[in-house]
């Protein structure tokens, strides 16, 4: 008699144009065929299917067998004669429209299915029958923008772990930070929702001081601890993306943050500068590559190339040294194998630092998104190579850099060591829940 397939189910598969959350699902997918022969791999998308974002942003993930449904509750837009709306009002609208068919699917989808839309009919099939709902890393669980439209965020991350219980499916939270809840009913939500999650591994125990108000049991009794599954990604069989030589190179990765006030990203580009320069005077004919870790935009429209040209002009002009600013949608795999190639790495996207860390590449990383980058990096045992974008200070990063140059090799095998410890911990938790 032949054993039943079994079948797996990823939530929150973000777009691949953010290659951190594409490197997750990637490392995730490979990370489970390691462990369990035979199984069903479905990943429930951010998009709606009438969404374009649904065919094309999905690629690498159906590549490597993952076959991908529409979101419950999807990225908030209104889709009328050919044109896409996303003012606060559209969004109001296309959010309260999505839940009500939610809402209405969850009623009539077992006793009278063909009333149900087609499209939530899919992902419920999907995740009728499945062994297991995996929420991958990548994302928060939190509101740290306060608010309405950050508790709806919260809010729509919490469902699909209420819709799996409803249908009977074990629940798990793989590698991901949690908090903070800067708003009463974020707290609220979260308390409400937790009774659907059965196992919680978190990305970095910082993230502990935003659940006081879950009392003590909520950690013992669900609560334990899984590195960024990026540490996991195989990327040794990709072409890098571009060709390095023998010349030294060091690769940066910008972040186009939304700064307090203009004189905080004034400083930020004034340092990355510095960075660039310090590396420039001490490693003759060095090679400086700014690379597109991210390439969808910010809620305000923003995009990161812009900032990286703005830092290319500046190390030019000041320091005579101009970074090559990459342009390319990159696979993730493609882009960590080249990262493999850099003596260093100046990072702000975090899962840049992840690649080339995990890759053996000194890394200084500057933080913008409340404490997960802060929490891998002391997490690695190198909080000391970790820094605030918004209150960083030249002479400690100088302080840093000047300790990665004259160690370098010393570190380089420290981060790789600790970097497979991850790697380890990380098959250890998906054998324990999946193989």
């Amino acid at each position: 008699m032949c054993s039943r397939r079994r079948k797996i189910v990823l939530g929150h598969c973000y777009t691949t144009e953010n290659k951190g959350d594409a490197g997750i699902v990637l490392a995730t997918v490979s990370e489970i065929n390691a462990v369990a022969a035979d199984v069903e791999l479905i990943g429930i998308s951010t998009f709606a299917s009438s969404d374009g974002a649904f065919q094309v942003h999905h690629a690498d993930y159906r590549s490597a067998g993952v076959r991908m449904v529409p979101a419950l509750l999807p990225e908030d837009k209104i889709f009328k004669n050919g044109k896409v709306f996303t003012s606060t009002a559209a969004k109001a609208a296309s959010f309260s429209l999505n839940l009500l068919s939610l809402a209405w699917t969850l009623l009539v989808y077992k006793k009278w299915p063909g009333l149900a839309p087609d499209e939530l009919t899919q992902t419920l099939d999907a995740l009728a029958g499945a062994d297991v709902f995996i929420s991958k890393g990548g994302s928060f669980i939190c509101n740290d923008s306060g608010g309405v439209r950050g508790d709806i965020s919260l809010f729509k991350l919490l469902v699909p772990f209420a819709v799996a219980k409803r249908l009977g499916v074990r629940t798990v939270v793989l590698g991901q930070s949690l908090g903070p809840f800067t708003t009463r009913s974020s707290r609220v939500l979260f308390r409400l929702f937790s009774r659907y999650i059965d196992r919680l591994y978190l990305r970095e125990r910082v993230g502990l001081k935003y659940l006081t108000f879950m009392g003590p049991d909520f950690a013992r009794q669900k609560l334990d601890d899984c590195p960024d599954v990026a540490f996991a990604l195989e990327a040794e069989l990709f072409k890098p993306v571009i060709e390095i030589g023998d010349r030294p190179a060091i690769g940066l990765t910008i972040v186009n943050h939304r700064f307090a006030d203009e004189s905080a990203r004034e400083t930020y580009v004034d340092i990355i500068c510095r960075a660039v320069d310090f590396f420039a005077r001490r490693m003759e004919g060095a090679k400086f590559y700014i690379f597109p870790q991210v390439l969808s935009p910010h809620v305000d429209g923003s995009v990161d190339i812009e900032l990286s040209k703005i830092v290319a002009a500046r190390c030019r002009r000041q320091y005579g040294v101009t970074p090559e600013v990459l342009e390319g949608d990159y696979d993730a795999r493609a882009l960590k194998e080249t990262y493999r190639r850099m003596r260093f790495f100046i990072a702000t996207r975090l899962h840049s630092s992840i690649f080339a860390v995990s890759a053996g590449v000194p890394t200084v990383v500057f933080g913008y998104h409340g404490s997960k980058a802060e929490g891998v990096w002391r997490g690695l045992g190198f909080e000391r190579f970790f820094f605030d974008i918004n209150t960083v200070k030249w002479p400690l990063v100088e302080r840093a850099l000047a300790e990665l140059y004259q160690n370098e090799k010393e570190i380089a095998l420290e981060i790789a060591e600790q970097a497979r410890r991850n790697r380890r911990r990380i098959r250890e938790v998906v054998q324990n829940e999946i193989g």
